[in-house]
Formats: structure tokens, sequence, C-alpha cells
């Protein structure tokens, strides 16, 4: 078999499996749509620009910036704080 041959039968068999839907079980019958959520806009703070609480257990804003941003996090009683771009560095 020669490498045209192959990049043919691949190219079908990723075509045939394209064309069947997604079986129904695996559709969910409702959705929450975005509107649903429920936030506050704090505003900016101390070393936070732009916070907004999700929830009583998230909130999210800019980069705090230095000792002043986290303080004023501390008062909002938020002592985690999640970065996805420094995750993706480790």
């Amino acid at each position: 078999m020669n490498l045209r041959t192959i990049a043919a039968v691949a190219l079908s068999v990723s075509c045939l499996f394209a064309q069947n839907p997604a079986p129904a079980s695996l559709i969910p019958t409702t959705s929450r749509p975005a509107a649903n959520w429920q936030y506050t806009r704090v505003g900016d703070l101390d070393g936070v620009k732009a916070v907004t609480k999700i929830s009583d257990r998230m909130i999210r804003g800019a980069q705090p910036d230095g000792a002043a941003g986290m303080e004023s996090l501390k008062k909002l009683g938020k002592s985690k704080r999640y970065d996805p771009l420094y995750e993706a560095t480790l």
C-alpha cells in the first residue's frame, strides 16, 4: 500500500464518522442559559480592578497588584487565588 492509498482510506473513514450525529442520550435535554447567572459587580478595590462576586465562594477580577491587592482580597474573605496562566507554566 502506498502513502496515497493510506491517506485516502483515512480520509474516507474520518468522513464516515463525521457524518454520524451524536446519540440522543449524549445531547442534554435542558440547558441553563448564561442569563440565569447571578453576580454582583463589586468594582475596583485598592490593588484589584474590576472585581465581580460570582458566588459566595468565588470572585473574579484583574491580577492583584502587590500587597495592597492581596490585602483587599483578604478583606473580602478570600485567601486562595487561581491563576490559569501560572498553572500552565508549571
